[in-house]
């Protein structure tokens, strides 16, 4: 049972965007659980961004400005690279019910990554300007880990067949355990290929085409023991079975869409508007099973095998996304940001490859398991500060951010009644900036309360996830 728990989980995270693993057992279990959602958030990068709570639409003029609104980056007049290296601990803990026993599941782990590659230039086109920018940006982190040790008694019955009638007859019973451990790492990048200029005297436009990919590796390690386990039916030959599985998933990113920009620049006020196209995010995996049967430490050959599938294929249904920001300067060094994005997630598929037909006249046949997630639309809502204090050792920026991010799929009740689930993201940030080089360090911590109804057996299924996130940024201008 706990098994066959576990694959129904596994098969669960491949058809939704909420990727969310249990396990239990009746008796003397220790559950370590982690989840992840994939997190369609697709926002830019960067320090500064992330320590004014990413409200930077209505801002978007420095290295990072082709990531968030490609009209921002007109501002800049010379050639800046930067990179930026991020850390994301995830935290958190669930809580369910299975047959009136209480589950109680912990989370810890941690993701360390570069999280972007930025390039801007200033160029001429016929004489008129522009700006471009690269923009190599992670758009959002695929991490999970889950550690699970389960033992129990089972019955061992002995199955007597005689005149075509089958009687059992209790033997003894048998110690089992079970030892699993699961892990998601990876996450989805996009690459920004942005141009700004002038459209009318203080207002300017952008574009960016975005091309999406990225890895993710996912792997269970699962180990199943019977003790003083028959060899035979009658038990006269007794030991240790042992059943190892190991299942790896390597999954790879793909999709492309398009960013179009407007800002407005004032002299204390500034506005943006940002339309992001639909899209399809493929996600292609290879899925391979290892399965190996020990008994009393020695392989069983005829129970072991290794299992490939190849070219599997899930497509996401990505919405039109709008966005628009706001920033006014209270005074030349104090800035306020303020950003609201509407994400038309309702009536959006997932989409999973089932079959293909090669046809000899060399157009194939593709079949596709359609899902209704039952994502809801949202809307989402940013604001930040920023206060730049001159000092002899430089300037020192000071910033806070807060950011209310409703969740596409929704909280669902042990009754199935829906509500919206809400993440809330807190952001602090400084650095130290010269005439030529700028150094920004920024920290998100972020919480999300989550229901998940009933599942399996398992009963009012709650999560409370506590993540921690650092973004480090070297910004240097020629």
């Amino acid at each position: 049972m706990k098994q066959s728990w576990l694959k129904a989980f596994v098969l669960l995270i491949s058809i939704s965007s909420i990727t969310y693993v249990q396990s239990f057992a009746q008796n003397d279990t220790i559950i370590d659980t982690s989840y992840q959602v994939y997190d369609f958030d697709f926002t830019g990068g960067g320090a500064r961004a992330e320590g004014m709570g990413k409200a930077f639409l209505g801002i978007s003029d420095d290295i990072t400005g082709g990531s968030w609104n490609p009209a921002g980056i007109f501002e800049l007049d010379g050639p800046i690279v930067g990179i930026s290296w991020a850390s994301l601990l995830p935290r958190g803990t669930s809580n369910a019910t299975f047959w009136s026993h209480s589950l109680k599941s912990n989370n810890r782990g941690s993701f360390n990554t570069i999280s972007s590659f930025n390039l801007v230039a200033p160029v001429r086109i016929k004489g008129h300007p522009f700006v471009g920018s690269f923009n190599y940006v992670r758009d959002f982190n695929a991490f999970q880990q889950l550690q699970v040790y389960g033992s129990d008694s089972i019955p061992r019955f002995i199955y007597i067949r005689y005149n075509n009638r089958i009687d059992t007859t209790f033997r003894d019973t048998l110690l089992n355990e079970v030892y699993s451990h699961f892990q998601l790492d990876g996450g989805l990048y996009s690459l920004n290929f942005a141009i700004g200029t002038r459209l009318y005297n203080k207002i300017s436009f952008g574009v960016s085409g975005n091309v999406y990919t990225g890895k993710a590796l996912w792997q269970v390690n699962n180990k199943y023991l019977i003790y003083d386990n028959p060899f035979d039916p009658f038990g006269t030959q007794r030991g240790l079975a042992e059943f190892n599985t190991t299942v790896i998933d390597t999954n790879k990113f793909n999709g492309f869409n398009a960013t179009i920009g407007f800002k407005y620049n004032g002299e204390k006020f500034d506005a943006g508007l940002v339309i992001r196209t639909p899209f399809t995010l493929n996600e292609k995996y290879v899925h391979t099973i290892y399965r190996i049967t020990k008994f009393n430490g020695l392989v069983r050959s005829q129970q072991t095998d290794t299992t490939y599938y190849g070219d599997r294929l899930t497509k996401y249904e990505i919405p039109l996304i709008i966005g628009a920001g706001f920033g006014y300067h209270l005074r030349d060094n104090f800035l306020l940001a303020a950003d609201a994005e509407y994400r038309k997630f309702s009536g959006k598929k997932i989409k999973i490859r089932t079959k293909i037909t090669i046809d000899p006249s060399g157009s194939n046949q593709e079949t596709y398991l359609v899902l209704d997630p039952h994502w809801n639309n949202v809307f989402t809502f940013r604001l930040g500060s920023e206060y730049l204090w001159d000092t002899k050792y430089g300037e020192i920026p000071l910033r806070t951010g807060f950011g209310f991010i409703p969740l596409p799929a929704p909280n669902v009740s042990a009754s199935g009644d829906t509500t919206t689930a809400v993440r809330y993201n807190f952001s602090v940030g400084t650095g130290i900036h010269w005439s030529q080089i700028s150094l920004d360090i920024a920290y998100t911590y972020s919480y999300l309360d989550q229901s998940f109804g009933n599942h399996g057996g398992l009963e009012n299924i709650k999560y409370d996830q506590r993540n921690h996130h650092l973004s480090f940024s070297f910004t240097g201008i020629f």
